[in-house]
């Protein structure tokens, strides 16, 4: 089990740490960074370059907690979550479906938007080549950009330019060194579906974790269509898009559970706005207590995932 929730500690905890060591050590991370890049890059014959990579990184984090021992603990759980948190392609992806999102947005009612939707449709593309499932939020797009009045003839020809830019990177890399495969691959996984079974195959801490997020978005979600008329117009159709994409996101996680964990790092970003926006708005007794309740129920939350670890 690979949690969401344990790595905001580890962030914080390890940003502390960075701050502290690289002023005294900041040769040697430059050095571990050129011995994992290859590893990043996804070359099998560079293996050995990330073993030394990850054992300069053991060395470095030794150094630091004889410096430095009252940070043994926060650099205990770092390295809990270095062992065993994974990198999934929905987590890089989930950076350019942020970008996007933003290019998105910055579309609204402009008098030119062909720039602004070329590049956030570049954006969910580039996203694609490390989980393509990020293709099927094409029509969203669409119908944002529609609500928002930004899509004409011209800049559905940039969306779709956009889109299609890094494939033909991709398809020039593959054509020209013979691995066409590379090419066809995203295509092939786009297409495959596993069978509809209503979230059996999710995990207990991946269950608990969405049906935590899940009360969080229904909440929000019921705050901004009630008092959507306190917002401007702008932020309003920016919300009420927010709600119908993480609508989307919540049934694709029902129907193919396979790809939670990739779509789980698109569901975080929606609902931490749709949360903010809550929470800055609101001061009533109602949703202090609701803010007290949701912080218990993540540190709850935070302690189950940490559990499932051990």
């Amino acid at each position: 089990c690979h949690s969401y929730l344990h790595s905001l500690l580890d962030m914080y905890l390890f940003s502390f740490a960075w701050y502290e060591f690289s002023k005294r050590y900041r040769i040697r991370f430059v050095a571990i960074y050129l011995h994992l890049l290859p590893a990043f890059l996804g070359k099998q014959d560079d293996q050995f370059y990330a073993i030394r990579g990850y054992r300069l990184f053991l060395d470095w984090v030794e150094q630091y907690i004889h410096y430095y021992p009252y940070a043994r603990l926060g650099t205990d759980v770092t390295l809990l979550s270095f062992s065993y948190h994974l990198l999934y392609a929905g987590d890089v992806a989930a950076v350019a479906f942020l970008i996007s999102l933003f290019f998105l947005f910055k579309s609204y009612q402009q008098p030119h938007p062909v720039s602004y939707i070329f590049h956030s449709f570049a954006f969910i593309g580039a996203g694609s080549l490390l989980f393509p499932q990020l293709l099927y939020f094409i029509p969203l797009w669409l119908i944002g950009a529609y609500s928002f009045q930004s899509l004409t003839i011209r800049s559905f020809c940039g969306a779709i330019i956009g889109i299609s830019l890094p494939y033909w990177f991709l398809l020039g890399h593959a054509f020209f060194y013979g691995e066409m495969e590379l090419f066809y691959q995203p295509f092939i996984e786009l297409v495959h579906f596993q069978p509809i079974e209503f979230g059996k195959n999710l995990q207990l801490w991946e269950l608990v974790t969405l049906i935590y997020l899940f009360i969080l978005f229904i909440v929000s979600a019921a705050h901004c269509i009630v008092s959507g008329y306190e917002d401007k117009i702008r932020t309003r159709s920016y919300l009420h898009f927010l709600i119908f994409l993480n609508f989307c996101i919540f049934l694709f996680i029902l129907l193919q559970p396979i790809h939670c964990m990739d779509l789980m790092s698109l569901l975080l970003i929606g609902v931490s706005i749709l949360v903010g926006h809550l929470f800055v708005l609101t001061s009533s007794k109602t949703s202090n207590v609701f803010f007290i309740g949701s912080t218990i129920g993540l540190i709850l939350l935070f302690c189950f995932n940490i559990w499932t670890l051990l």
